[in-house]
């Protein structure tokens, strides 16, 4: 007889073809942390059930590179030809499954508890057509947000704000990027319109930059206006005009939050560390067995700083801080120090975008880690990443960045660097450029030529 836990990875691998098993490059989906974020428990509280699992031959495990993963191979598992044997003799009961689709969103995470939270959102967009998921870092804005679209009957499309998104940048989420973007406020009204009234998601959008706060919000009031509702996700407080009618999100109760940690811990145990931590989502993910716990009242912030680089290996510490300065998220093969994304995925730190094609470090992480970097690591950090984004300025999106770090650097030769690109890189990543020239103006206002570069 299988445990619930048991049970549930394994419908869960049965849901992947037979082929993985002999695949050399395999999803993520399938490695630990990729199971961790279906199950929605910790890595470590996956040890037993796994274990179980192999013991009866209904899964097996192997090593194998994994997409984005970095070069090294990782611990995959694949259902046997036993354990569809006993899917099959076990079917699950049918549930009504849901026709939504959800574009451009992030992997699906398990939802712990939250029946609530969700009943009050669909009642929130139901009275007033739009509302705002607001909260603390890593509190579970984005996979409540997930959850809740997965579980409607219409089309849900999905945008996430970076450091330097614009309005075309949103609309090119929510359709795919299928065709070219208007940048004429109206005009991407009308793209929008074309396939009727639909769910449209912003996640991040306490991100989007004051340069481009006001054209987002008269986007979104005109799709307001055409009959499209909207939810949007973000740290709170929100810039004003995304101030609407809200979903406080708050920690987990300390018996849903135990649940995370899985079953090999026993109860009590479970229930003091989810109390200890005071039901913070991010803060269990990271938990690990012996990890020393806060005092009654201690802030999460100093737990995660304490606990987030224990154990790292030097050269997975140094891709971290690379990550931390990202403005937006990454394909993994293509960063610097890509290879050690294995080891900072199995510790939980990392978030990945749709499909996993992208990744960034995790924000709760990646603030408090920003916070323990001197002016000179900063420094060097941004030199490194300029340097390695040199080697890519045939590609406009990763011009940019070598343009962001270039400016961060504050050293003279920006002509040289801007002259033989700007007119490209103004078709296809203006809203970027704006963000950028427009922090750099705010720092740097007695910088003349940049102020010539900024006004073009």
């Amino acid at each position: 007889m299988l445990s619930r836990s048991q049970e549930k990875l394994l419908r869960y691998l049965g849901g992947f073809p037979d082929a993985l098993s002999q695949a050399w490059d395999v999803p993520r989906e399938v490695s630990l942390p990729g199971l961790s974020d279906a199950m929605g428990v910790v890595r470590s509280g996956l040890n037993q059930p796994l274990k179980a699992l192999l013991d009866a031959a209904y899964i097996s495990v192997r090593v194998a590179h994994v997409i984005g993963g970095g070069a090294r191979r990782r611990q995959v598992y694949h259902i046997t030809e036993s354990g569809r044997r006993w899917l099959h003799e076990h079917p699950e009961e049918a549930t009504k499954a849901s026709t939504a689709t959800a574009s451009k969103a992030p992997p699906t995470t398990a939802l712990v508890g939250r029946q609530a939270e969700l009943e009050t959102l669909t009642n929130l967009l139901e009275k007033h057509g739009h509302a705002l998921v607001g909260g603390l870092s890593g509190v579970g804005k984005t996979t409540l947000l997930r959850a809740w679209a997965t579980r409607q009957e219409t089309d849900v499309r999905w945008a996430t704000v970076d450091q330097l998104s614009d309005a075309v940048a949103l609309v090119a989420q929510w359709t795919n990027g299928a065709e070219p973007i208007p940048e004429d406020l109206e005009a991407m009204v009308e793209h929008l319109d074309v396939s009727g009234p639909t769910v449209l998601v912003v996640d991040d959008v306490h991100r989007v930059d004051p340069r481009h706060q006001s054209t987002v919000a008269d986007l979104l009031d005109g799709l307001l206006g055409r009959g499209h509702r909207l939810l949007l996700g973000g740290r709170l407080p929100v810039p004003d005009r995304f101030d609407w009618p809200l979903l406080r999100l708050g920690t987990l109760p300390a018996e849903e939050a135990a649940t995370l940690l899985g079953e090999h811990l026993d109860e009590v145990t479970r229930l003091d560390v989810a109390k200890a931590l005071d039901g913070h989502p991010m803060a269990l993910n990271l938990y690990r067995e012996g990890d020393p716990l806060p005092e009654a009242g201690a802030d999460i912030q100093a737990f995660v700083e304490q606990t987030m680089l224990d154990g790292l290996s030097d050269d997975a510490l140094e891709s971290l801080d690379d990550m931390v300065l990202f403005p937006r998220p990454l394909p993994s093969d293509e960063i610097r120090g890509g290879d050690h994304i294995g080891e900072l995925d199995e510790r939980a730190l990392l978030r990945w975008s749709t499909n996993n094609e992208a990744v960034e470090v995790q924000h709760l992480i990646r603030n408090v880690r920003r916070t323990m970097l001197d002016e000179g690591r900063l420094l060097a950090l941004h030199r490194r990443a300029a340097d390695h984004w040199e080697a890519h300025l045939a590609t406009p999106a990763y011009a940019v960045l070598h343009l962001y770090h270039r400016l961060a650097l504050e050293e003279e030769g920006l002509e040289e660097i801007l002259a033989p690109q700007f007119d490209r890189l103004m078709v296809d990543q203006g809203g970027a450029l704006a963000v950028i020239f427009d922090r750099a103006t705010q720092q740097r206002p007695e910088d003349e030529q940049l102020h010539y570069w900024a006004g073009r």
